[in-house]
């Protein structure tokens, strides 16, 4: 009976140590891992800033001359021109009409007018003349670089049309009225112009030469009657073109 009462009591000793064992054999197992949240995305505009300006790839020559001469509206001119031994103001006005096989032509109307009276009182003798030329001309940019402007040269071709208008002094039976008579010519131009990026336009001509088509007749004996001759102009013009 001793005996089996000392058996009960080691087993119920032995209880307590086995469940000790068994939590210490189960606290010693590897922990599962904590998850960690995955990391942001990382966009594009994070991780490459938007491009400068500065990182532009510079303009070749090419760009930047079209750029500078790209203006294809109208353009207007006002200077001087020297005819002969006459000095006329000057009016330009004209648009580009290029096309396939000439793209840098252009067509515009030239006015060449002047006044001047010589004498005082009924002895002055006023004289006024007005030409009108209309004209189309082409341009041919020359060889220099740079980013302000073009340089070319213009060679044109036209018509004038010629009025002058004369107030001779009174006279016995010749009263003083305005009289006059039209000339026609062909018109050859010759030209050096800078074109600025801007519009500027100035204009050298050097050359210009009219070839007369007819003999103007006089309105009275009073006129002298001359065979009309060649003439030679020289001009200078400033103005501004449109884009």
């Amino acid at each position: 009976m001793g005996r089996v009462v000392l058996g009960v009591v080691v087993c119920w000793l032995a209880s307590p140590s086995t469940t000790a064992a068994d939590t210490s054999t189960t606290s010693t197992t590897a922990p599962e891992p904590i998850p960690m949240p995955a990391p942001a995305e990382t966009s594009w505009y994070a991780t490459t800033p938007p491009a400068s300006p500065s990182s532009f790839p510079a303009l070749g020559e090419h760009s930047r001359r079209t750029l500078a001469v790209n203006r294809s509206g109208a353009f207007a001119l006002g200077g001087i021109t020297h005819v002969n031994d006459s000095n006329f103001g000057r009016i330009d006005v004209g648009v580009p009409v290029p096309t396939r096989t000439a793209p840098r032509l252009r067509a515009l109307v030239s006015l060449e007018f002047r006044y001047e009276t010589e004498g005082t009182g009924s002895q002055a003798t006023s004289t006024g003349d007005l030409a009108v030329i209309p004209e189309v001309q082409y341009d041919w940019r020359l060889p220099f670089e740079s980013q302000v402007g073009d340089v070319v040269v213009v060679a044109g071709a036209g018509l004038s049309r010629a009025k002058r208008w004369v107030r001779l002094p009174d006279e016995p039976f010749w009263p003083s009225t305005w009289e006059s008579t039209t000339a026609y010519a062909l018109r050859l131009d010759l030209a050096v112009q800078y074109r600025g990026r801007r519009g500027l336009i100035v204009s050298l001509q050097p050359l210009g030469i009219g070839v007369p088509l007819n003999r103007p007749e006089p309105p009275d004996a009073r006129w002298m009657s001359e065979d009309p001759a060649k003439s030679y102009a020289i001009s200078l013009a400033v103005g501004y073109q449109l884009p």
